[in-house]
């Protein structure tokens, strides 16, 4: 009966252990502006949209993680059309 006391205190103070622990790393990692946010998609400056598709726009959409840039098009309907841009297009 001893042993399975001690066993489990030994249980208790590990997994108290491991969350603190996890909250300490939690609150001590520093946060940047804009971390939860991975695609970032902004209208392209000065991009002539087709007069015959009405409601069509371009748009730059970058992603942070990886550094990709791509040109997406936005037609009627929801549909999309994307290509890939230089990484210079997206800054």
């Amino acid at each position: 009966m001893k042993f399975l006391r001690s066993a489990g205190l030994v249980v208790v103070g590990i997994a108290i252990g491991m969350v603190v622990s996890i909250r300490a790393g939690a609150a001590g990692a520093p946060q940047q502006p804009g971390a939860g946010t991975r695609l970032v998609i902004t209208q392209a400056g000065g991009a002539q949209t087709p007069t015959n598709v009405p409601g069509q726009a371009l748009y730059f959409i970058k992603d942070s993680k990886s550094g990709g840039c791509w040109l997406g098009a936005a037609g009627v309907g929801g549909g999309l059309a994307l290509t890939a841009a230089p990484a210079g297009a997206c800054d």
